[in-house]
């Protein structure tokens, strides 16, 4: 039932960490790592039993403006679309939102059928709903929360349904060059983005019980976000096998 999709980079032993966090607590769930034009994984992947894509161009999920509305909004496009390819490859009707300071310390319970759940910290401004009720009737969202950054839990079936929405996803980026900096963030932010989405189609969006972000180690937590302690430091020799750092990076 949950599985997890895992954007990665180059913090290899962070990203080992991670992976044997996750297999510990659900050994034979469903895992999508991706190198994002990263180091070479697919030793690791193996090792975890992971899938393994590895991408040769970069896509990360934070796309910053950089004065060109219509390069931003190409970068966007991008980042949803691999997304999208991504996810369809899991088998799974949740997937955790994994990231190389995402530790899981136990399994996840009391899970319901809302189409996000998170840390849920964060409160969307009410005139973007406000807005979005113009041209998405289906809008009702429950406390305004919206999540969806490192340790999430993500409906499957519903991302996928919302990034397959070609008009919604355009409507949102145009919406979002119009009030940058405004109503808007000034910078692409996947979590925001993705709930303002969820919201348009009558998605839910709740806390996930034991869902923190936490820079120390907490294992009374479930999952925790922004443990960043395995960040720069050297894969131990014994394990420096799985990741091949030598791999050429491409602009």
């Amino acid at each position: 039932m949950i599985g997890a999709y895992f954007q990665v980079f180059k913090q290899p032993y962070a990203t080992y960490k991670t992976l044997e966090a996750f297999r510990y607590i659900y050994p034979d769930a469903p895992i999508l790592l991706v190198s994002d034009n990263g180091y070479d994984y697919t030793n690791m992947a193996k090792h975890f039993n992971c899938k393994y894509i590895h991408y040769t161009s970069s896509c990360p999920v934070w796309v910053n403006h950089m004065g060109d509305d219509k390069l931003y909004k190409q970068k966007i496009l991008e980042v949803y679309q691999r997304f999208l390819e991504s996810i369809r490859q899991l088998e799974c009707k949740y997937f955790i939102f994994l990231e190389d300071d995402v530790l899981i310390h136990r399994p996840l319970k009391n899970i319901t059928d809302d189409d996000l759940q998170g840390a849920c910290i964060n409160k969307i401004n009410p005139k973007v709903l406000e807005m979005l009720k113009l041209n998405y009737s289906d809008i009702n969202p429950i406390n305004n929360y919206f999540s969806g950054h490192g340790g999430s839990l993500y409906k499957r079936e519903t991302i996928m349904r919302i990034f397959e929405d070609k008009e919604l996803v355009n409507t949102v980026i145009d919406l979002s060059l119009q009030y940058r900096g405004n109503i808007f963030c000034i910078n692409m932010c996947f979590d925001f983005f993705v709930s303002i989405m969820i919201y348009c189609l009558g998605g839910t969006i709740v806390p996930l019980e034991g869902h923190i972000d936490c820079h120390y180690w907490n294992n009374n937590c479930i999952i925790q976000h922004q443990f960043k302690v395995y960040y720069n430091k050297d894969m131990p020799e014994d394990i420096r096998w799985m990741v091949n750092t030598s791999i050429p990076h491409k602009v």
